[in-house]
């Protein structure tokens, strides 16, 4: 009678964790995707990691963090017109469209390419994610910038500035 009482929760537990698997596999799996004319666009260069724009030969560089479930080329626009006005750009890639799983990225960037000033930023999740990854590197950043997002960390007691942009 244990036995079959111990192999019943086993069984349960493994429908459980296997729930658990599909489903959030299944939320991942459906997300924004760009528009055409948002896909037109000119990157300096494309890795695994993150798409660049820009003049890698500029003083400044913008790591950008996407929103949730929104895919990172949908950002192509803003990050060429930043990129056109001298700043150079990169847009991460996150695993699952979910910058939650990879908050630390901006450290990859940072480590291969050396600019005078650093700043980071993102939309939704993402600009939240960048400002706990800048609370925890403010000495490596000059400012943050938040696209209809709010900082998850207090950011009052760092030099960095602060920038956030909401809209309805």
């Amino acid at each position: 009678m244990k036995h079959a009482k111990a192999v019943r929760r086993i069984i349960f537990t493994v429908l459980i964790v296997a729930a658990v698997i599909v489903g959030f596999n299944t939320y991942t799996a459906d997300y924004y995707h760009a528009k055409d004319y948002e896909l037109q666009t000119t990157e300096v260069s494309e890795t695994d990691a993150y798409i660049a724009y820009g003049d890698p030969q500029s003083e400044t560089g913008l790591i950008f963090y996407p929103g949730a479930k929104v895919e990172e080329i949908s950002y192509a626009p803003l990050m060429k017109q930043l990129a056109a006005n001298g700043l150079d750009c990169y847009l991460v890639t996150m695993p699952g469209n979910l910058a939650i799983f990879g908050m630390n990225k901006a450290t990859d960037v940072m480590t291969a390419y050396k600019y005078k000033h650093w700043y980071i930023g993102g939309h939704s999740l993402g600009g939240a994610m960048a400002a706990s990854y800048a609370a925890d590197h403010a000495d490596e950043l000059d400012g943050v910038i938040l696209l209809a997002a709010y900082s998850t960390k207090d950011l009052s007691d760092s030099d960095l500035a602060v920038v956030s942009l909401v809209g309805s």
